[in-house]
């Protein structure tokens, strides 16, 4: 990413999480005028909260009407828990 952003491959990042946080002070990505760090709160937009609230509602609902979520975590539960 760096190359690309100092060849103009990439014109500009914005970005809020990084490999190997903290990066440290001398780290060249934090020297680029071209970069932009959020803390963590790039997903905080009243879309987004919108569209995680409406996740959440259908994922509560899928398991409480006996469905599994699409993206369980850790699929191995499936088969030792029973929804009913």
């Amino acid at each position: 990413m760096i190359q690309a952003l100092k060849s103009g491959i990439i014109a500009a990042a914005g970005l809020d999480v990084c490999e190997g946080e903290p990066l440290p002070p001398n780290h060249e990505l934090l020297h680029l005028d071209k970069v932009i760090f959020t803390p963590h709160v790039g997903m905080y937009s009243e879309e987004a909260m919108a569209d995680m609230y409406h996740k959440l509602a259908k994922q509560a609902l899928d398991v409480l009407s006996g469905h599994w979520t699409a993206n369980i975590v850790n699929p191995q539960v499936r088969e030792k828990t029973k929804l009913t």
